[in-house]
């Protein structure tokens, strides 16, 4: 953010020989000695391997940012290819650089020298050309954290950046979106697909429309109906061609989410015209600037100029945009109890765990 000129919201320290909760500790200490504010309570987030959260992580609010600390890390494997859950150590910058989840995520900004490091050899080239690149074979990278898949559509989306094309090619295997569905809590899914939608009308489009052409659509909006919970899909959703697509076919595991018949397709067109409505709308706010200015207020009630949605109503618009086609009288989700919950809010609730207003909006 800082290399592009952009506001940075958080800040991330990696640290060599001591644990994110004893240097946050030791922080609030020196700031309470200097007799100023110790900062905000110290948050500590546990590792949960099971989930891709591979370190614990301590977090603190200091001078009005968020910071988290965090040790530099190590990871092996018992039997390559046999686990995806690493044995964690303490690493070298080199050694950590290389498990984050892109070239251009694993730059470092050494406080001793003052100097930007680019360990991957890769960053700073592929920050400068647009490239979202995984540090390693993108396979190796995608299993550590499946949830990298999204990220790396929500960056994409965010900066207009390209994917590279191994990046491309390990989303579309089979083991990429089994794993999505099985490590990754739906919490972390829902917040990286708010972020996705959040960026602008058009990144949302093409977030959307990434997801799909990378096959992460089903997987992606399936955690609603996880095999523990006994629920089941049933009914129809719409393909763009008019036709009644069985959800049960949208959700299977080896749905074809690129299909042209296929109803994330029609998501993705959803959400396109409502960005394509939304750039007009700006448009037209921006050429009627000076004639409202000159007409006053009651000018822009007659005018049916309608202005840009809010930010947060600008997201809840293009994910109701991108559940759409599965919106209809007769797509539910339906519990043990029989009870039924239509398809797009058990999405929202149970496959996105978005909060209850989100999900009631």
């Amino acid at each position: 953010d800082k290399a592009l000129g952009r506001v940075t919201k958080d800040v991330d320290v990696a640290l060599d020989n001591v644990s994110g909760a004893a240097f946050a500790a030791r922080v609030s200490e020196a700031l309470a000695a200097r007799g100023g504010d110790r900062g905000s309570n110290i948050g500590v987030i546990a590792a949960n391997p099971e989930q891709s959260k591979h370190l614990e992580t301590a977090t603190m609010r200091l001078c009005g940012i968020e910071v988290d600390f965090v040790n530099l890390r190590s990871e092996s494997y018992a039997d390559a290819g046999d686990t995806r859950i690493p044995t964690m150590t303490f690493g070298t910058p080199e050694q950590d650089a290389l498990r984050r989840d892109f070239t251009l995520n694993a730059l470092f900004f050494n406080v001793h020298s003052r100097a930007i490091e680019d360990y991957t050899k890769r960053g700073w080239d592929d920050l400068r050309t647009g490239i979202m690149r995984t540090p390693l074979e993108p396979r190796v990278t995608l299993l550590d954290d499946p949830l990298r898949a999204l990220r790396g559509v929500r960056f994409a989306s965010r900066y207009c950046f390209a994917l590279e094309q191994g990046f491309v090619g390990a989303c579309l295997l089979p083991e990429v979106r089994a794993a999505l569905l099985a490590k990754v809590s739906r919490e972390r899914v829902g917040k990286e697909v708010w972020g996705a939608l959040a960026t602008s009308p058009l990144g949302s489009a093409r977030a959307v429309d990434e997801f799909r052409k990378l096959q992460l659509a089903s997987p992606t909006f399936r955690g609603c109906m996880p095999p523990e919970s006994k629920c089941e899909v049933v009914g129809h959703a719409h393909a763009p061609s008019g036709a009644r697509v069985p959800l049960s076919q949208v959700f299977a595991e080896d749905a074809d989410d690129a299909a042209a018949d296929s109803p994330w397709l029609l998501s993705a067109r959803c959400v396109r015209a409502l960005a394509d409505a939304e750039v007009a709308a700006a448009d037209a706010v921006d050429r009627d600037a000076a004639v409202v200015a000159e007409a006053g207020v009651a000018a822009v009630a007659s005018s049916g100029v309608v202005g840009p949605l809010e930010a947060r109503d600008a997201t809840l618009a293009a994910l109701a945009a991108a559940l759409l086609p599965l919106s209809g009288d007769d797509a539910f989700v339906v519990d043990k109890k029989k009870r039924r919950t239509p398809l797009p809010s058990a999405v929202c609730k149970d496959g996105l765990k978005l909060p209850g207003r989100t999900v009631q909006d």
